[in-house]
């Protein structure tokens, strides 16, 4: 009887050593986050190491494009090396918002939740927005960040849907500031 008890103490221990462990680890971005390199080497960027990179499903203008397993969260690096010098960045994110919007399931429903505004992610100095906007009947709550590299604009997205959007700001927002331009 005391071997028992012995081995369940030791059981409890051990769980509770294993809950505060993933507590830690969980806030932890650079722990538990794997590279993605775009195939040209140009960028890249960091994601949770649980996230499956779907680089070979994007259109050619997407560099890199990772989700989770259930597709509640994504995020896509895409550039624009011709529109660089054909109008200014704030133009440039202002016309990317409209494009979204006209890709959304209504443009009317979109919602600029935080305005566009020049700030340093990472290494890179650009500008940071999110909206809310509805794609294939899912409620998006979408990250971005817009910055020149090279003669030509990248942008970052990372998207969530679901009731675990304010659960993903962190996780977005780690993302963004790990790409890097080579």
């Amino acid at each position: 009887m005391r071997k028992l008890k012995i081995i369940i103490i030791i059981l409890i221990i051990l769980s509770a050593a294993g809950f505060a462990a993933y507590y830690f680890l969980a806030d932890n971005f650079a722990l538990l986050s794997k590279p993605l390199e775009s195939s040209d080497g140009s960028y890249s960027i960091n994601v949770p190491i649980s996230w499956k990179d779907k680089t070979s499903e994007n259109s050619p203008a997407t560099a890199i494009q990772a989700g989770n397993a259930n597709d509640s969260m994504y995020t896509q690096l895409s550039y624009n090396k011709t529109s660089a010098s054909d109008n200014t960045i704030e133009e440039y994110v202002y016309s990317y918002i409209n494009e979204i919007a006209e890709n959304s399931d209504d443009p009317l429903v979109q919602v600029i939740s935080e305005a566009p505004a020049q700030t340093i992610l990472g290494d890179n100095t650009g500008y940071y927005f999110e909206l809310d906007t509805i794609s294939d009947g899912l409620s998006l709550h979408i990250w971005s960040f817009v910055f020149i590299s090279d003669g030509g604009y990248v942008h970052i997205d990372v998207a969530a849907s679901g009731d675990k959007i304010k659960d993903s700001a962190n996780t977005a927002k780690a993302i963004l500031s790990s790409v890097k331009a080579q």
